[in-house]
């Protein structure tokens, strides 16, 4: 009976051991159940990064009429008229389309000689002359046009808004003309990047022309100037030996003064004419001109070849008597008329003699 009791005791010591034995008292283990979870996906919605589009640097005008193409990306539009175009490059500077028909050709002057350029860029220069040098001046022709341009480099750029160059081109036939204008305000590479986008510069209509085979101005032959043409000069910008002799290209006027100073002038391209100081001349009948301050002058009929002849030769020469004073007087180089000379004395006192009474003669 003791060996039943202590083998029921051992069995059932095993069975709890095992959690089988409920009947001791011991609660039944909780079943264990085995969860497959699926993760639900999450969505998540993106949106790709489109691939940076270059800017264009080309500009088309709204009519189609002209294009250009810009340095780089950092250019910008900053004003859009029908007759003028403005772009501007914070680091580099300033480019000015500007365009006209034939009546607005009248209104601007377009240089027609390197001589001509450094007489407008004196009148604007407050060092009389020493502020500015021309670098180049060139021509040639495209499709119908007149093509000018040149260069100036000035020495003291806060004194011009900052430029330190300024390149101009200009395109002109009798129906009109397109000025394109580079303001360089940066360094020697935006002067070239400036020069290379100006040279890109495209009108349709000369295109056109050219590849049709247009190779000079419309109503003029190539190389040929007149009383509407600038004057012809040489590949450095001086007047030629032609354009000296010639009365549609170069004039020697007179000063209505009593004194008679000659003045050199020439044709500025628009039917106008310039002094070596920037001021201009208009003709009224055959021997009157009047400058922008409707002062008077003499002509004679003479050609530039006057005036220069004067400055190139070395006069030495007096007059024996004067004919009122009685004095003798020096001549000074300051030109003839008609083989006559004038110098003034003072208090409207005139010498006169004739061109056999010098030194030199004509």
């Amino acid at each position: 009976m003791k060996k039943r009791v202590v083998l029921c005791i051992a069995i059932a010591a095993v069975l709890s051991g095992l959690g089988g034995c409920d009947f001791l008292g011991g609660e039944k283990p909780a079943e264990k159940v085995i969860i497959d979870i699926t993760p639900t996906p999450v969505i998540v919605e993106v949106t790709p990064t489109p691939t940076p589009v270059p800017k264009s640097t080309k500009y088309i005008s709204q009519d189609k009429t002209f294009g250009i193409k810009l340095p780089d990306t950092s250019w910008s539009v900053k004003t859009e008229e029908n007759k003028a175009v403005s772009f501007e490059s914070p680091e580099q500077g300033k480019i000015l389309i500007e365009r006209g028909n034939a009546k607005d050709l009248k209104t601007v002057v377009i240089p027609g000689s390197k001589d001509i350029v450094n007489a407008l860029e004196k009148a604007d220069d407050d060092q009389d002359g020493a502020g500015f040098t021309v670098k180049s001046y060139e021509t040639d022709v495209y499709g119908g046009a007149e093509v000018i341009q040149y260069v100036v480099q000035y020495t003291d750029p806060a004194k011009h808004n900052g430029a330190s160059y300024v390149i101009h081109k200009w395109y002109s036939n009798q129906k009109g003309y397109y000025g394109v204008t580079g303001t360089v305000t940066g360094d020697e590479t935006a002067l070239k990047n400036i020069a290379a986008s100006m040279n890109t510069f495209v009108v349709a209509a000369l295109e056109k022309a050219r590849k049709a085979g247009v190779t000079a101005p419309e109503g003029q032959g190539q190389g040929t100037a007149g009383a509407t043409g600038a004057a012809e000069v040489d590949e450095n910008g001086n007047l030629t030996d032609a354009a000296k002799a010639d009365t549609n290209q170069t004039r020697t006027i007179y000063t209505n003064d009593g004194i008679g100073t000659p003045i050199l002038i020439f044709t500025d391209g628009n039917g106008g004419w310039l002094d070596s100081n920037g001021n201009t001349y208009t003709f009224v009948g055959d021997t009157d001109a009047y400058n922008q301050n409707e002062e008077s002058f003499y002509y004679g009929g003479e050609s530039g070849e006057v005036y220069l002849m004067s400055e190139d030769e070395e006069l030495d020469a007096t007059y024996d008597t004067d004919a009122t004073s009685g004095a003798t007087v020096d001549v000074p180089n300051d030109g003839y008329y008609d083989g006559y000379y004038d110098s003034y004395i003072g208090n409207s006192e005139y010498a006169y003699g004739y061109a056999d009474d010098y030194d030199e003669t004509y």
